[in-house]
């Protein structure tokens, strides 16, 4: 299964765009005398806010494909990923994938996924989901699912051959 909401990238451009021009409206505000009584930049406050939101929610852009033997997971955000370093890409055989949960906040959703290391019993790996939709979710879920059980049903077939 493929699930992609690359569109989500310019849509969070322009979403940035209009949160640069609040505070450069707010801005002049402040600077232009005999305005009505404005001496707080309370637009700027406001876009502060809604700006640390954004990146507490994550990243909007989240690529996943299970075709093939590579279960890959990307995310991504168009501005903030590059600065904080909040860009994930991981790439591992279906075969190592164990299991998987979704853990839910409050205007966020994060899926934590259990895989297979050589160091220790597994590895934990986090991507943030908040941007997808119910519908994507449940299909992302199904997907997981189905490698899960695979995954199983091998595990199980290789214990019944010993």
């Amino acid at each position: 299964m493929r699930l992609n909401t690359k569109d989500r990238h310019s849509y969070m451009r322009y979403v940035y765009l209009f949160m640069l021009i609040l505070v450069i409206f707010d801005m002049l505000l402040i600077r232009i005398p005999g305005t009505i009584g404005v001496e707080l930049p309370y637009l700027t406050i406001f876009v502060g806010a809604i700006l640390l939101l954004i990146i507490y929610r994550g990243n909007a852009v989240f690529r996943y494909d299970s075709d093939g033997e590579v279960l890959i997971l990307d995310s991504r955000d168009p501005v903030w990923g590059h600065f904080l370093n909040l860009n994930k890409l991981y790439e591992f055989p279906k075969r190592k994938f164990m299991g998987y949960r979704i853990k839910r906040l409050p205007f966020r959703r994060t899926l934590i996924l259990k895989v297979r290391s050589k160091e220790a019993k597994y590895k934990t790996l986090r991507v943030n989901i908040s941007y997808l939709k119910p519908s994507e979710v449940r299909h992302l879920s199904r997907s997981l699912d189905s490698v899960a059980k695979a995954n199983k049903n091998i595990s199980h077939d290789a214990h019944d051959d010993d």
